[in-house]
């Protein structure tokens, strides 16, 4: 055996793969490849190896060449050196592929092999850039060098062989005789060590080596493997010992120090080294040691030092000495062993409550010495019998956890150190899909890495102290479970310190069958409790919760499946079933304050009711990926060949993904160490395969058959624990049973032996059971079979077994191991392919894979299967937009790449987040080249991937689309290249960032490099004040971040905070986070500090997780919000307590400070402090006010409510998020506190809404008559049922502006909700869809809904819509006629075919609003859009552009579509205009004549020089109106917009500013851009005008001296003493008009108007009053304004008038004597009475014309306006009204009030006026014998039939004049209208068409058979025709003509009309 050529054997093990080079290629093909390790070499791996061989065989493969063949190509030569030569070099290359590189240098320096000194080898390997087989080519031939002639092939291949043998043959320790050589020597020593720890510990030690601490660490440093720092350190131990280092005396060393090497001295002058290593062993115990390196009485290391060495080093020895190892560099004194040995000694002396550095979080602490126990337990117990069943109880758990699982493995090696699977704290707290949240969760999953004893940390007193831990099968739930109870009852753990029971469930074990009381079902049935302590055990419960902790072991194995809905138990003494017990205790309303632990499979978490969530989730990560080869080779080989396994697993990604879960890892371990089976790769394989094993062993001994019915038959009832019972009736003996199962006996305490009865049993693992149960599926038939994994397999209980049985059946490699198992059963394995192969194909039919379970189906069925369905699959689309990112479970990220790769090619890839190591990478870098899309939201770069991986991640850069952020982790030489790289693809996907580890300064540095970030994130990266300084150093004048995020930064030190207001500043940041920052006041004060100092200026901040804060650190915080001008402030989990809450509001109040959002997500906040909450928001004056996943209850709803009313507080808009626990009943309250708060929109957010919740929200809404604009919705959980319910509350509230986001749309839901729309009678203005996982077929329902909801605004935002979705969308539209005005869309993914279709659909619904919104435009979209326009005749009125990723060129194809589409009205809505940018469009515009009558602006980032380019485009295209709407306008700014003007002679009739960031000096510059475009109008919005501001634009006004005809304010912040300013502005500039819009007017506002209009004389012909906050006593005050001025027009419009209001108004008109010729109301809210107030105070002011616009018009309004006009006699000249939604009925009353009012004039302007409301007007006008002189006409809509209808109108009322003003007259409506003048013999005296186009010559004939004289010919333009007085008048837009004639010579007249219309046209 030893002299075997392993180079011509392929070994069946599979441990090991290898290869063999050809001369031609050098590629390694089938040759073994020995490991990378270390000691003892191939000598403990080959001696596996060939026992293995000779038990399993090997197979014969010829190898590269034999021997004899060597003799054959010799002889054969012709060149013999040359042959001598090629033979040599092929033999080098033989040599090379047989050895790793660690191999191959020991090979080269052992005397049985090249026997060259470790010098020589070194000096050619050690840090050598060349590629190893070229390092190991050059130390061949070194070895060629010095043996000469013999140096041949044939001698290297006799080396090599006989190395082989004697390596394999080599006993396990070596003597060596005096003189060795130190290579022989020192290559030996290693094995006689465990691990490079053991070995260390020996370099350290006094009695070892004798190295220092120093030299060690720089070894560790420079070293990559094990073997190689052991061999230096035993070089350097050589080097220091000078001439006396012998062989013979390291060998005396390592005999001294096993003998000696726990003895330490106590001198004084020990070593620190040493003193080191007594106290790694002195605190053994890992924890012990993490809380003396964090205690301030031990090594004060901070926390975060600490966590990172922990995830960092690689053993327990190690993390312990690199946290020595730190305090000694930290250490400010020369440290010393005494130094040391004095800190152990003072840590062991102090009380548990040890103190901490400032800032940090105490953290459990358990002492080094034994806890006592605590002498106040004693009054606890009030009797004898509660102490005994406390200890019973603990007893109890005490015994089911001394059950170990490794029990079952004791073949297994004992592992030198214990390991766990990490653990991390999944933040489903956080909202991803929510742009309200400030993108809080733009990063997805927030994940924070702890240990098992820290799960209870940071709980503070919450009702529910339940913690969860979340795993799937195998993860270690159950025994972490176990374990964690074990360390509560020895008391290891100090935050559970006062815990005096701890008490272990499985679930599995609780009865199900009957109801029980929560006391009997958790102990008197589990423990068997005697009778006499019931009662005293029931009572010591009740009153000592807090003092017990309760693990709930196993909630997915609840026998009835557990989630949902359970009631509220209301006395814990009464019967009830085991799941409602359960989720009392879960949530907290049963034994509160009771800590929990319970665990439980993702898939009964996300069913479980929001009360019964956990308040912290830890889920159980898996092994790292680092130390999986580590764990499995200790638990499966001697240590000696440690890192030869972990080398061959390293090289198998698939194993590293599998054993990431410990079950699977302790399987394989079990299978590698007892049978010669290749490594399994998949999930089923691996349980098959143990399986297979255990079967076959001598533990077993179990009828399968019988196990695998029991097995299904468990599954099924959800069952995973049996009683005797379930054994006997399947016929066999539980007691006898071994292998597959565990048996626990429950006996009475009275028995004296085990019965039957007293034992239960479950399978070894729960995994086990669903194997089994997967194959009793054979044993059904075949319809059966067929119709249950149709059905009930896919269901989620069934997902492992479904798993496997896939894998068992399709995967060729399971299938052949499970063949034994389904021997002899109805379905044989060949029978089920075609059964599961079509389920698969049912699957992925639709070409879209979705559910990350079906992924994972398709990697168990192996490549084969993969490759046969790849062709159905073009996208993977695993991505959601939930409340939540799901995180894909350990093992998936490589399962997911694996499995897309193997689909290739693919169209699109959708992942929400995906992780990268090298493996990972190269498959996602293979996929990308042939994928068209591909999509990731969160995109990590893990620690593995190095500098050798950047071409990959360039080239992944390149064509990723990357949602949220770059997630760094990597290297930090990768990062600097990336950082550094000049490419704009790279830049781009950096412009999202996250620093998600510690990095040096360079790193910061080089973040300059990127000239923009949209986000940029710290996360745990140890950021200090150092690097901060770094950062905004390089920053400024360079870097731009809009979002900053600092997320567990808890190492930046205090006077970092100021900086961090400084780097703000220098980046100009909108957006602050911080996240678990540990943030204090002083850190506050500091930030607040440097706010104010650099001119900070935040449109958000965000403090989330900051619980450390102290309540007058809110103080603080207040100020800081001032400071840095915050709008939206989230405070998000931060124990907020009343006390916190008054400090902020008394600080936001002192300083009289707005914030216009609020966002509050607390739990903890108790139910009384709402109402400090609402008077919060109130004294901010906040426009948005949520409430997050805050628990509502009716407590804290009403309690807010009675503060908003007593704060009078007044929302924009109001909503809730995440409110899943929301019952009910509270939607009532929840309209209430909406209707209170005066809500104009509503946001509801996943809050699970059903019928019942909105039936009760209607309840409420109809009760306080709640009246809501904006309805946003978002919820994926409702039922269709639900929405048509929805419907109905919509119409209830009057909304109109629907939002639905992310609603999971289907046809079945939008049919409900079109149902409800029906039914209901709904009608809106606007209807917004924003879900991208709505399907095509869905849209032809979605146009129905917009139809019938008369919607004139349709916004599509992320919809991802394709040709398919906009053509179905067009077709219904087509279908139902639907006309839409506003067509809005927002979709980065459109291409540009869509954008066609796009333009087919505007055209389509005939839309006149078109605004195109981050659509990624490029040319070719807009000129697919341009030519659509073109194909289809899209004519629009206003066209938005709101793309700041428009490269220039894209500009000139958008001025084309403006042209064609003769948009009036363009409007740039930051778009980052440049100079260029705007030249392009210019000159584009001049090519096309194109003419714009409404330019706006909206920029912040345009420079000045493009203000100038700007005055041009406004030139060019002749623009009547411009608009400056935040521009961060500057004198700068407007100066070259002003020089513009002048340059290319700008004159504009209306200009309008809204910019509040405008300082006061560039007011005057305003003024002049007014006065040089002679600006008729000017109109300022929300530009937080002061009097400084107003005084500067009065000056400029003076200096040009500018005239205004219209000046326009809506101003919500404006100071009253600023009107006073306005008054004199107005007074200045000669305004002729003012309208004040939403200006919250107040009488201090209005009075120091009027004192202003007095002052200066100010009179104006029209007033025009916008604002619904004005309060009633304010009227008042404005009857003045009018009365002073002697406005002749006073104009209401949206003002929600009451009858108070008016009357107040007319009480004050008929004081000042006030007349008003011209009343006009525009009101939709006004309630019928105030139409009868507002009658008289028509007649109170004698108004001489009244007009009613868009007030929602009804019959009981008008009635009531008909009346008040009665009973004060109102006698009006001129009635108008304009409202399209005045149903027929109305017009019956309204010919009343035009009876009554005795109106000569009628005026019907875009009323949809019909046939049937004409008709209706017409009865009633006769019935009243209504006489009108003249009927005016503005309608664009009106059919012809009800032209018909409108002469016989005009004949009734008997009218002189009839005018047509805008009403897109045709042939067929004029000739409707001369029909009905002939049928109803109408005769006018004066026609008048206005701006109309010219008729035809028979529609002329037609027309003038209305008038007794005139006959002949009309012309184009305005015209008019008029007999009175003989006159004939030619009337066009510019000019008229006309002339007084007698009768008789109206024919010469009417000759000569041509000759006027050439003579105006040549004029």
């Amino acid at each position: 055996m030893a002299n075997v050529d392993l180079s011509t054997y392929r070994i069946r093990i599979g441990l090991f793969r290898g290869g063999c080079r050809t001369k031609e290629n050098r590629v390694p093909t089938s040759t073994l490849q020995l490991s990378d390790y270390s000691t003892g070499l191939s000598l403990a791996i080959l001696t596996l190896v060939f026992a293995l061989l000779a038990v399993h065989g090997i197979e014969k493969n010829p190898g590269p060449r034999s021997s004899d063949q060597n003799d054959v190509n010799e002889a054969s030569s012709v060149d013999p050196e040359a042959s001598a030569i090629t033979e040599l070099d092929d033999a080098f290359y033989e040599t090379i592929d047989k050895f790793s590189l660690q191999q191959f240098k020991i090979f080269a320096q052992s005397k049985n092999g090249l026997v060259l000194s470790y010098r020589e080898v070194c000096d050619i390997t050690d840090h050598s850039t060349e590629l190893v087989d070229d390092q190991k080519y050059a130390v061949l031939s070194l070895w060629k060098e010095k043996n000469g002639k013999n140096g041949t092939a044939g001698r290297i291949r006799e080396v090599v062989n006989n190395f082989i043998g004697l390596e394999a043959s080599k006993d396990a320790i070596q003597d060596f005789e005096p003189g060795a050589r130190f290579e022989d020597v020192f290559l030996d020593l290693p094995r006689r060590f465990l691990n490079i720890a053991d070995f260390k510990r020996f370099a350290l030690s006094k009695n070892g080596l004798c190295l220092s601490l120093n030299d060690v660490t720089s070894i560790e440093d420079d070293l990559k493997y094990s073997l190689d720092q052991m061999l230096s350190m035993l070089w350097l131990w050589k080097e220091n010992a000078g001439n006396s280092a012998l062989t013979t005396v390291v060998m005396e060393i390592i005999e001294n120090y096993k003998v000696n090497q726990h003895r330490h001295s106590g001198v004084k002058d020990e070593r620190i080294e040493d003193a080191f290593l007594e106290i790694i062993e002195t605190i053994h115990n890992l924890s012990e040691f993490r809380e003396f390196a964090r205690s301030s009485n031990g090594l004060s290391l901070n926390s975060v030092d600490v966590t990172m060495i922990e995830q960092d080093s690689k053993s327990i020895f190690d993390k312990k000495l690199s946290m020595l190892r730190l305090w000694k560099q930290n250490s400010d004194i020369l440290v010393t062993a005494a130094t040391i040995r004095d800190l152990v000694e003072k840590y062991g002396n102090v009380t548990p409550q040890t103190t901490y550095q400032a800032g940090e979080q105490s953290v459990p602490q358990q002492s080094l010495q034994t806890e006592e126990k605590s002498s106040n337990q004693g009054h606890m117990f009030e009797t004898s019998a509660e102490k005994k069943f406390v200890d019973k109880v603990n007893d109890s758990t005490r015994k089911i956890i001394e059950y170990d699982v490794r029990s079952v493995f004791k073949e297994l090696n004992e592992l030198e150190e214990e390991v766990h699977p990490k653990l991390a704290v999944a933040n489903f707290k956080n909202q991803t899909s929510s742009k309200a949240l400030g993108q809080s969760n733009a990063i997805g999953i927030d994940k924070i890495g702890i240990s098992l004893d820290q799960l209870h940390d940071d709980l503070k007193g919450t009702t529910s102290n339940h913690i969860m831990l979340l795993g799937d099968a195998g993860s270690g739930k159950t025994i972490s479970a176990k374990k964690y109870a074990k360390t509560v009852l020895d008391k290891g753990s100090n935050v559970l310190k006062d815990i005096l029971m701890t008490f272990y469930i499985s679930v599995s074990d609780l009865q199900h069958e009957t109801k029980s009381t929560p006391f009997d079902l958790l102990f008197t049935q589990q423990i068997r409790l005697p009778n006499e302590l019931k009662k005293a055990g029931g009572q010591w419960i009740e009153r000592n919760a807090d003092k017990i902790l309760l693990v709930i072991d196993g909630l997915d194995r609840a026998s009835e499946l557990f989630g949902g809905l359970y009631p509220k138990i209301p006395d814990s003494n009464i019967n009830l079933k085991t799941n409602t017990i359960l989720a009392n205790i879960l949530s907290g309303s049963l034994y509160p304050g009771m800590k929990i632990l319970s665990t439980s499979r993702w898939s009964t978490f996300w069913k479980l009711d929001p009360k019964q969530k956990p308040w912290k989730v830890v889920v159980l990560e898996g092994f790292d990926d680092n130390d999986i080869p580590k764990i499995l080779s200790n638990l499966v080989v001697s240590n000696a060949k440690e890192e030869a396994l972990q080398n061959e697993i390293t090289q198998s990604p698939k194993i590293i993904s599998l054993c990431k879960n410990p079950m699977f890892l302790i399987y394989m371990a079990k299978v590698l160490k007892q049978t010669g089976t290749k490594i399994p790769e998949t999930e089923s394989e691996t349980i098959v395969t143990v399986l297979k094993f255990f079967s076959g062993s001598d533990h077993f001994n179990a009828d399968l058959q019988k196990l695998m019915k029991l097995a299904f038959s468990g599954i099924k009832e959800n069952t995973y624990s049996f009683s005797a019972s379930h054994a006997e009736n399947l016929g066999f003996d539980v007691s006898e049973l071994r292998g597959l199962i565990t048996i626990k006996a429950e006996p009475e305490p009275y028995q004296s032996r085990i019965v039957k009865t007293d034992l239960s049993f479950e399978f070894l693992h729960q995994t086990m059971q669903e194997l089994l149960a997967a194959f009793e599926l054979f044993n059904f038939k075949k319809e059966h079979f067929i119709e249950f994994i149709s059905v009930e397999l896919n269901k989620p209980h069934w997902q492992a077994t479904r798993k496997y049985l896939y894998g068992i059946v399709l995967n060729p490699i399971t299938r052949k191991l499970a063949g034994k198992f389904v021997k002899g059963k109805n379905m044989g394995l060949l029978q089920c392919i075609q059964s599961l192969e079509s389920q698969l194909e049912s699957f992925h039919s639709s070409g879209t894979i979705s559910n990350m379970e079906h992924v994972s189906l398709l990697h168990e069925c192996g490549p084969g299967v993969i490759s046969k369905f790849k062709y159905f699959i073009k996208q993977f689309e695993i991505s959601r937009d939930t409340a939540f990112v799901k995180p894909l479970r350990p093992g998936e990220d490589y399962v997911l790449a694996y499995v897309s790769n193997m689909c290739l090619p693919l169209e699109f890839i959708s992942l929400n987040t995906i992780e990268l190591n090298s493996n990972i990478l190269q498959l996602m870098y293979e996929s990308s080249k042939s994928v068209n899309v591909i999509k990731v939201k969160q995109f990590i770069v893990g620690k593995s991937v190095d500098l050798d991986d950047y071409n990959k991640i360039e080239h992944l850069f390149q064509v990723l689309d990357i949602e949220f952020a770059v997630h760094l982790k990597c290297d930090e030489i990768l990062v600097l290249k990336l950082l550094n790289s000049s490419d704009p693809k790279m830049k781009e996907a950096l412009n999202k960032l996250v620093i998600g580890r510690e990095y040096s300064e360079d790193v910061f540095r080089n973040l300059a490099e990127q000239p923009k970030y949209e986000l940029l994130k710290f996360h745990s990266s140890n950021l200090t004040k150092q690097k901060l300084r770094k950062l905004k150093e390089s920053f400024i004048g360079r870097v731009e971040v809009r979002d900053l995020w600092f997320e567990k930064e808890e190492m930046l030190e205090t006077e970092g905070y100021r900086d961090v207001a400084q780097l703000i500043s220098n980046a100009k940041t909108v957006n602050l986070f911080f996240e678990h920052c540990n943030l204090t006041d002083k850190k506050i004060d500091l930030f607040a500090q440097g706010a104010a100092d650099y001119g900070v200026k935040l449109d958000q901040l965000v403090i989330k997780d900051e619980i450390n804060i102290n309540s007058e650190a809110y103080h603080t915080l207040g100020i800081a919000l001032v400071n840095s001008k915050t709008k939206f402030f989230q405070i998000l989990d931060c124990y907020l307590t009343k006390k916190k809450i008054y400090f902020l509001n008394n600080s936001l109040e002192s300083c009289k400070y707005k914030l216009a959002q609020l966002y509050v997500k607390d739990k903890t906040l108790e139910s009384k402090e709402y109402f400090k909450v609402a008077e919060l928001a109130s004294t901010t004056k906040l426009e948005l006010f949520n409430f997050v996943d805050s628990n509502l209850n009716f407590d804290k709803l009403d309690s807010f409510a009675k503060g908003a009313l007593e704060n009078q507080l007044q929302l924009g808009a109001f909503g809730i998020v995440e409110e899943k626990s929301m019952e009910p009943e509270l939607f009532i309250k929840f309209a209430q506190v909406a209707s209170i708060t005066y809500s104009e929109s509503l946001h509801i957010r996943h809050c699970n809404l059903t019928n019942g919740k909105l039936d009760l929200f209607l309840e409420g809404a109809s009760e306080y008559e709640l009246k809501i604009n904006t309805l946003y919705l978002e919820d994926n959980t409702m039922e269709p049922g639900a929405f048509h319910k929805f419907a109905q509350v919509a119409s209830i509230v009057e909304a109109k502006l629907l939002q639905f986001v992310v609603c999971n749309l289907t046809i079945e839901k939008l049919n409900a909700f079109a149902q409800g729309v029906t039914d209901f009678g709904l009608k809106i203005d606007e209807l917004i869809l924003s879900d991208k996982t709505m399907k095509g077929e869905a849209f032809h329902k979605f146009a129905e809904v917009v139809s019938i909801t008369n919607a004139e605004q349709v916004s599509f935002i992320n919809c991802s819509l394709t040709s398919e979705k906009l053509k179905v969308f067009r077709q219904g539209a087509a279908d139902r006629g639907l006309k839409i005005n506003t067509l809005y869309v927002a979709d980065k993914t459109m291409e540009h075919d869509e954008f066609h279709k796009f333009a087919h659909l505007a055209s389509t619904v005939e839309a006149r609003k078109v605004h195109l919104d981050v659509c990624n435009l490029t040319s070719v979209k807009l000129n697919a859009f341009a030519e659509g326009a073109t194909d289809f005749s899209l004519k629009i009125d206003e066209l938005t552009l709101s793309d700041k990723t428009m490269k220039c060129e894209a500009f000139h194809k958008f001025a084309e579509v403006s042209s064609i589409t003769n948009a009036g009205l363009v409007l740039f809505f930051n778009c980052s205009l440049t100079s260029e940018k705007l030249k392009v469009f210019r000159q584009r515009a001049a090519d096309r004549g194109l003419k714009i009558n409404f330019l706006y602006l909206a920029d912040k980032i345009m420079e000045p020089k493009a203000f100038h380019e700007f005055a041009q485009v406004a030139s060019t295209v002749e623009a009547g109106k411009v608009q400056f709407d935040v521009c961060n306008l500057t004198s700068e700014k407007l100066n070259a917009f002003a020089q513009g003007a002048t340059d290319f002679g700008l004159k504009i009739g209306e200009i309008t500013l809204s910019d509040k960031t405008m300082k006061c000096e560039a007011f005057h510059k305003f003024a002049e851009v007014a006065s040089i475009t002679n600006a008729g109008q000017v109109s300022f919005f929300d530009c937080s005008l002061t009097s400084e501001k107003l005084k500067i634009f009065k000056q400029g006004a003076a200096d040009r001296e500018l005239k205004i005809n219209f000046l326009y304010l809506a101003d919500k912040i404006m100071e009253p003493k600023a009107f006073h300013e306005f008054a004199q502005v107005a007074s200045t500039v000669e305004a002729g008009k003012v309208q004040f819009d939403v200006c919250n007017l107040t009488s201090e506002k209005l009075n120091a108007f009027a004192q202003g209009a007095t002052d200066f004389g100010l009179k104006f012909d029209r007033l025009t009053l916008s604002d619904k906050t004005m309060k009633g006593e304010a009227f008042r005050k404005f009857t003045e304004v009018a009365s002073i001025t002697n406005a002749g027009q006073v104009s209401f419009i949206n003002c929600s008038l009451t009858s108070e209001k008016l009357k107040v108004f007319r009480q004050g008109a008929a004081d000042r004597g006030l007349r008003i010729n011209f009343l006009y109301l525009a009101d939709k809210i006004m309630e019928p009475k105030a139409f009868h107030e507002f009658a008289q105070v028509a007649s109170t002011v004698e108004a001489g014309k009244v007009q009613f616009d868009v007030c929602n018009l009804t019959s009981e309004k008008l009635n009531a306006f008909a009346q008040g006009a009665t009973d004060v006699s109102l006698k009006i000249d001129d009635l108008i009204v304009s409202d399209e939604t005045m149903k027929c009925e109305a017009f019956n009353e309204f010919a009343e009030v035009a009876s009554i009012t005795k109106a000569g004039e009628v005026s019907f302007l875009q009323c949809s006026l019909t046939s049937e409301k004409l008709k209706v007007f017409r009865q009633r006008a006769a019935d009243r014998g209504l006489k009108t002189n003249t009927l005016y006409l503005a309608d664009k809509i009106m059919e012809p039939m009800a032209f018909h209808e409108f002469a016989q109108v005009a004949s009734t009322v008997e009218a002189e004049k009839v005018q047509f003003d805008y009403c897109n007259l045709t042939s067929e409506k004029l000739n409707a209208f001369a029909q009905g003048a002939t049928d109803f013999s109408l005769k006018i005296r004066r026609l008048i068409l206005k701006e109309e186009p010219k008729p035809s010559q028979n529609t002329a004939k037609n027309l003038f058979q209305m008038f007794s004289n005139v006959e002949g010919r009309l012309f184009r333009d305005g015209w008019e025709i008029d007999e009175s007085n003989n006159e004939l008048i030619i009337r066009s837009k510019d000019s008229c003509q006309s002339a007084t004639v007698r009768s008789s010579r109206i024919q010469r007249i009417k000759k000569s009309i041509n000759d006027i219309f050439r003579r105006r046209n040549r004029e």
